[in-house]
């Protein structure tokens, strides 16, 4: 998108994307198994002290509302946060042939007509 927007010479809205990380404790697990829910219960918030980018979700929370509002982030757009913390994204994510086909299909999965998306 953010792409789209700078071929439009749109200049004033900013596309980042943001990984909020692994959070435990938001419920993701509580329709699977007793012993797998037990696991993430127990397991997985000792994880955030061993694995990086284990975070609660306030803390991902914050980092995300950072990175909407925070003049720090000012005319940043494009890039990919983990946290606060800008990195490059994966090998894939810079093919263009590929953002093109991630793009079709997800105008075709959306049940709208091509003339009915964005920056087409």
């Amino acid at each position: 998108m953010n792409r789209r927007l700078a071929a439009l010479g749109i200049n004033h809205v900013a596309v980042n994307a943001f990984d909020p990380g692994l959070m435990p404790g938001t419920g993701l697990a509580r329709d699977v198994n007793f012993f797998l829910r037990t696991i993430f219960n127990i397991i997985v918030p000792i994880l955030r002290y061993i694995v990086p980018n284990t975070n609660l979700p306030s803390t991902s929370g914050l980092n995300l509302g950072s990175l909407a509002i925070s003049e720090k982030y000012e005319g940043v757009t494009g890039k990919y946060f983990e946290g606060q913390k800008e990195i490059k994204s994966s090998d894939d994510s810079y093919d263009e042939n590929r953002a093109q086909e991630l793009w079709t299909e997800s105008v075709k999965f959306s049940n709208v007509t091509s003339d009915e998306a964005l920056f087409n």
